[in-house]
């Protein structure tokens, strides 16, 4: 998975600027929400082929833990 092209895209997903998206952000109600949580299952499977539940994702609280969900399934 090519990390520096889905940080873009997810930065897109939370209407954050690309420069503020690390590994270490923490997510904010406001940014992550259940449309973000949607459009992330839809770009992992874009970029790994793997479907991930929405449940998973949405105990994510950093941008790390999306990385983990996102490699690991």
């Amino acid at each position: 998975m090519d990390e520096a092209a889905f940080l873009k895209q997810l930065a897109e997903i939370l209407q954050v600027s690309g420069e503020t998206i690390t590994a270490d952000r923490v997510l904010t109600e406001s940014e992550w929400d259940s449309v973000a949580v949607m459009s992330t299952i839809a770009l992992i499977d874009e970029y790994t082929g793997r479907t991930v539940s929405g449940s998973a994702l949405a105990r994510c609280g950093t941008v790390r833990e999306i990385l983990t969900v996102a490699i690991s399934g």
